[in-house]
């Protein structure tokens, strides 16, 4: 099928071609079409030929989207103001015409090639005013091109006539060549660069110029194999979710973490009914004169429950944890660990907050992976908002609970089992009852057990490889039966009870 001459028809301002499926071929004549403003080739998935050359300035919509048979992409004549954006895949992007960048209203572009290596015109850095570029294929950017415009400042804080001054959002889809992911960071991307997406590409690490993207929010990497490590982020970052990169180091990142959050380093660790972590007193100098900025953000990497770090000084098993805060709102930062339940189930998860039971969302996420650790950070200033209705006391109790769901849309993925929470951290400056103050109450066997407990929690710590049955193995158990005058059983800290529980003791 071909669309015949529309010569006779100069006053044409919409083609409505959508879905046309047997189209082959569009006649040069409607490339001449001067008032055309309306251009629908979406699903045209047989279409081959479209008009040499295109005259008209007027048109403002261009739809190719699905349209992958395209040969070759026409040549633009005029400068072309009014089309914002542009979806171009297919055979068609290995040779894009030198007259290209006459597109310069362009504000999204998505290319894509799958059949090896494609190189992009020298008038691509014609588009000044591109906001959004999405690559998926081995793209060539020119280099030591003569390009008739002043250099900016670059990633590398040097001058580059190379960069897309107004690019805020780079997607990066099955790069192999690494110097080329390079370049594009380092010589094309300006320093308001907001969001960056790499996938499925070998990229081994970020170049250092990631630190100098002073606006960057969000980074996200996904199935990138050979991906291993995150040396620097900037500090406006506020959502990483690194999935399906299984090199990664992931103690690399959570290196970084504290800082880029801006949670005071050394809280010290809470009494856990199944922590980790070494207890010791408070220290009045534990906290110095630093001064720091918390900043509510959310971060995913893989991993899995063993691998919450130590920093976080609450630490239980299951999907609830709970703490004490004195008469301030704290800044809060979570860890959930989430396990598989069903194979290649994504799930949605809610996390809710409750302050001497008055109950608030907290966080809710989609799409989270099994076998993954994700990260959350509220500031004071937020639970103030959550609670601005609530007066605290000098000692106030606070839960979190966490509750994964399966919240697909398709018949055949309803029934599998949404992951589990496998264990929850929470790094909080608290007033929980520490080892010295609730020493005093406890049965002698119990504070026993409990000395023995924080010395097998520095051997634990010092194993290479965590083993989650460390402590059954070392023969001591906690349950809210050892304890005379404080639960241990609900939570991961120390709550008054009755004083009716009986002390048992392993064997």
């Amino acid at each position: 099928m071909k669309i015949p001459n529309l010569s006779t028809a100069p006053n044409i301002t919409q083609l409505i071609l959508e879905g046309c499926r047997n189209l082959v071929e569009i006649d040069d004549s409607v490339g001449h079409l001067d008032k055309l403003e309306v251009w629908d080739l979406f699903q045209c998935q047989k279409l081959e030929t479209l008009p040499n050359c295109l005259t008209m300035k007027s048109l403002r919509y261009f739809d190719l989207l699905e349209c992958e048979r395209i040969k070759k992409f026409p040549n633009i004549l005029h400068k072309m103001k009014g089309v914002q954006y542009l979806n171009l895949e297919g055979n068609c992007t290995n040779e894009l015409p030198p007259s290209f960048g006459n597109l310069i209203g362009l504000e999204g572009l998505i290319i894509s090639s799958d059949s090896g290596e494609a190189r992009l015109p020298s008038s691509i850095y014609n588009l000044q005013h591109i906001k959004e570029l999405q690559l998926a294929g081995d793209f060539i950017f020119p280099k030591n091109v003569e390009i008739d415009r002043q250099p900016m400042c670059n990633s590398l804080g040097c001058s580059s006539k190379y960069v897309f001054p107004m690019l805020k959002r780079l997607q990066l889809y099955f790069f192999e060549i690494r110097s080329e992911i390079e370049f594009i960071l380092n010589c094309c991307c300006p320093l308001t660069l907001e969001v960056l997406e790499i996938y499925k590409s070998k990229v081994v690490t970020l170049p250092e110029c990631i630190s100098r993207f002073e606006r960057l929010h969000t980074l996200i990497i996904g199935d990138c194999n050979k991906f291993w490590e995150i040396q620097r982020l900037p500090h406006s970052i506020r959502c990483v979710d690194v999935g399906y990169c299984p090199s990664l180091d992931s103690q690399s990142f959570f290196q970084l973490l504290p800082e880029i959050i801006g949670l005071p380093p050394n809280l010290p660790p809470c009494l856990g009914v199944t922590s980790h972590m070494l207890m010791f007193p408070h220290s009045s100098t534990m906290y110095g004169t630093h001064l720091y900025c918390f900043r509510e953000c959310s971060f995913e990497v893989a991993g899995r429950k063993n691998d919450i770090p130590n920093w976080f000084n609450h630490q239980r098993d299951g999907n609830l944890i709970s703490f004490s805060i004195g008469p301030e709102f704290p800044t809060i930062a979570l860890c959930i660990a989430f396990g598989m339940q069903d194979f290649l189930c994504n799930c949605d998860y809610y996390v809710f907050i409750s302050i001497n039971g008055r109950e608030r969302m907290f966080e809710v996420r989609k799409n989270t992976r099994r076998w993954h650790l994700c990260f959350i950070c509220r500031p004071q200033s937020t639970l103030q908002g959550l609670f601005r209705d609530l007066q605290l006391t000098d000692r106030n109790h606070v839960e979190i609970r966490c509750e994964p769901f399966n919240a697909s849309y398709y018949p055949s993925s309803r029934e599998k089992i949404a992951p589990i929470v496998e264990r929850i951290g929470v790094h909080v400056d608290c007033n929980c009852p520490l080892f010295q103050d609730i020493s005093k109450h406890l049965h002698p066997l119990m504070l026993k057990s409990l000395r023995r407990a924080a010395r097998a929690d520095v051997k634990y710590i010092e194993q290479p490889q965590h083993d989650p049955d460390f402590a059954a193995n070392k023969g001591f158990s906690f349950d809210s039966s050892n304890v005379d005058g404080f639960d241990l059983g609900s939570s991961s800290v120390a709550q008054p009870v009755t004083p009716q529980s009986q002390i048992t003791t392993k064997n």
